[in-house]
């Protein structure tokens, strides 16, 4: 899923003119996209935090960015922590990425967006010439509540996409050369 989103976030910025890097060094914006599930993967985001603490000092117009599943875990406390993090968003506020980063540049605040938010079918993803395998998601979040998951916090409550924009997102795929897809739901 994460994989997923990151697809989804970087297909947005494209749109905002924002372009992948090969290294942070030669980023105007990083952002973590974060897994909750163990402690240790909390603890791998602070310390790379913790190395990008510097490169923001070198580079102060950087934004830093936290989303995903720890994000909204996390929330206001990423920041308390990570003082350097310009922005922490959640899953439900991907779609919403480019208002979010323009908002932290604009305001120079420290932006937090973790609320629910209704599903929205993102269809941007990056350019991915000859790519045979892709991700859709079906639905997103979860009613249980197993005292071993944190999914109904980190992606909110149960909510499925329409079978109608599934399918067209699938036909899109197969139009631009995908053979195999995998169908998410979390």
């Amino acid at each position: 899923m994460n994989e997923y989103d990151s697809e989804r976030v970087a297909g947005l910025l494209r749109d905002e003119r924002y372009e992948l890097t090969e290294t942070a060094q030669d980023a105007d914006l990083i952002l973590l996209n974060t897994c909750a599930i163990r402690e240790k993967c909390e603890d791998k985001v602070f310390s790379r935090l913790g190395e990008l603490k510097h490169l923001k000092r070198e580079r102060p117009h950087v934004l830093i960015g936290v989303m995903g599943c720890m994000a909204q875990l996390w929330q206001g406390k990423i920041q308390e922590r990570a003082p350097s993090v310009d922005l922490v968003f959640g899953s439900a506020a991907v779609s919403r990425v480019g208002e979010l980063v323009a908002r932290a540049r604009a305001t120079g605040a420290p932006v937090l967006e973790t609320g629910e938010a209704p599903l929205v079918k993102i269809t941007a993803r990056p350019e991915a010439v000859g790519q045979l395998k892709a991700f859709v998601t079906v639905m997103e979040g979860c009613e249980k509540g197993c005292t071993f998951c944190v999914v109904p916090v980190t992606r909110g409550r149960e909510r499925s996409h329409s079978p109608a924009s599934i399918v067209a997102e699938v036909r899109e795929l197969a139009a631009a050369g995908v053979r195999e897809v995998t169908l998410l739901g979390q």
